[in-house]
C-alpha cells in the first residue's frame, strides 16, 4: 500500500514538472522546486530565472564610412604610424635655353602620426548567469565589446577628419528650419543642391581626382536631402549592390554614407569642431563631411579581447577589449576634405 502511494506521488510530481516545462516554453517565468519528502516535488521560493532564447541587443550607429580611406595599418607599430614621405616634385621649364639643366636631388623623408588606444570597461559574467540564462550571455557581451570599440573608433574618425580651415567650409543656404543638433535651439538653414555644388567645386579647385569621392551625412541632414530633386536613389539606378557597403545614395559624383552622428561645429566666424558625443551648446550646428579616399588616412590594429577566467573572488570570469586605432587628414593644407555646416538664420 505504501509502495502504491509512493508511485502515485512520483507520477503526480512528474506531471507537475511537465506542466512547469510547458509553461517555461510558453513565456518567461521564475520557477523553483524542492523535494519536501522522497519522490514529492513542490514549489519553493524563486531561485532560477529562465528567459526566452532571444535577447534585445544594443544598438550602434553605422560605422562603414571610415573604411573609405587610405589604409596605413601595415605601417602601424604600437602607437605610431611611420610613413615614407616623398620629397619635392621636380620643376619644369618651357623652351629651356640654358644647358646643362640644373641637377637637384629629391630628399625623401619619413612622417609619423600617433594613434589612440581604445579600451572597454571590464564586464563580469558569473558562472550562475551562464548556467541559468537560456541565451548565450558570454557571446552577447563579447559582441558588445567589439561593437562598442568599432563605434568609438568611428566616432573618432568622424571628429579628426573634419576640416578646421575656413577655406574648406561651406555654409547651408536654404530656407529656415528648426535646429537639429542635440541641445541646439533656434533655426538653421536647410541644405540645398547649390550647397553640394559649392562643396564639390571646392574639391575640384583643390585638384582632387573625380573618383573615390565620399560624404558622410548625419541623419537629420539626410532627411532634408530626401527633399532635393537631384538627389539620386541607388535603387532607381540599379546600383543596389553598393548599398551592401553602407552607401545610400550619390550626388554630383559623391557617394554618400549616412550615420546618426558626426562632429558638430560652433558658430564662430571660422567654426570650431566639437567632438562627437561632447556636450553641445545651443548655438552648435550639424555638418556634412566630404572627402577623397586618398586624402584621409587610417591605421587599425587588431582587436584584442582580454579574459580573466574563473576568478574565485567573483565566482565568474571578466572580459574586456582593446584596439589601437587612429588617423589624420593626409595633407597639412587639408586638401581633399570639405565640410558643409549649418548656417544660422
Amino acid at each position: 500500500m505504501k509502495t502504491s502511494r509512493t508511485i502515485i506521488r512520483t507520477l503526480f510530481s512528474l506531471l507537475l514538472l511537465t506542466v512547469a516545462v510547458v509553461t517555461v516554453q510558453a513565456e518567461p517565468a521564475v520557477l523553483s522546486f524542492v523535494f519536501s519528502e522522497p519522490g514529492v516535488l513542490v514549489a519553493a521560493s524563486p531561485l532560477v530565472t529562465v528567459f526566452t532564447n532571444d535577447i534585445q541587443e544594443s544598438l550602434y550607429p553605422s560605422n562603414e564610412f571610415y573604411k573609405a580611406s587610405k589604409d596605413d595599418s601595415v605601417w602601424l607599430d604600437g602607437r605610431y604610424v611611420r610613413l615614407p614621405q616623398a620629397g619635392a616634385a621636380p620643376s619644369a621649364e618651357r623652351n629651356r635655353t640654358t644647358l646643362p639643366a640644373q641637377i637637384t636631388k629629391r630628399n625623401d623623408d619619413a612622417e609619423e602620426y600617433e594613434v589612440d588606444e581604445f579600451t572597454t570597461d571590464p564586464i563580469l559574467i558569473q558562472d550562475t548567469e551562464e548556467m541559468q540564462l537560456s541565451y548565450a550571455k558570454r557571446q552577447s557581451v563579447l559582441t558588445d565589446h567589439v561593437s562598442t570599440l568599432n563605434t568609438t573608433v568611428a566616432d573618432n574618425f568622424a571628429q579628426i577628419w573634419m576640416p578646421t580651415l575656413g577655406t574648406n567650409m561651406v555654409r547651408t543656404s536654404g530656407s529656415s528650419t528648426a535646429a537639429t543638433a542635440p541641445g541646439a535651439t533656434g533655426n538653421r538653414r536647410l541644405i540645398t543642391y547649390a550647397d553640394w555644388v559649392d562643396a564639390v567645386n571646392l574639391l575640384d579647385r583643390m585638384d582632387v581626382p573625380n573618383g573615390d569621392r565620399y560624404a558622410c551625412v548625419p541623419a537629420n541632414i539626410y532627411a532634408q536631402m530626401l527633399k532635393i530633386d537631384q538627389f539620386i536613389d541607388y535603387q532607381k539606378r540599379g546600383l543596389v549592390d553598393l548599398i551592401k557597403k553602407g552607401l545610400i545614395g550619390e550626388i554630383l559624383g559623391v557617394q554618400i554614407y549616412k550615420r546618426s552622428r558626426l562632429a558638430l561645429y560652433d558658430n564662430t566666424g571660422t567654426p570650431v569642431k566639437i567632438e562627437v558625443g561632447a556636450a553641445a551648446a545651443t548655438t552648435d550646428n550639424e555638418a556634412v563631411l566630404l572627402w577623397h579616399k586618398n586624402m584621409v588616412r587610417r591605421a587599425e590594429g587588431a582587436v584584442k579581447v582580454y579574459s580573466d577566467l574563473d576568478k574565485p573572488e567573483y565566482y565568474g570570469s571578466v572580459f574586456s577589449a582593446k584596439v589601437n586605432c587612429g588617423g589624420r587628414i593626409a595633407r597639412t593644407d587639408q586638401r581633399g576634405v570639405v565640410a558643409i555646416i549649418q548656417a544660422h538664420v
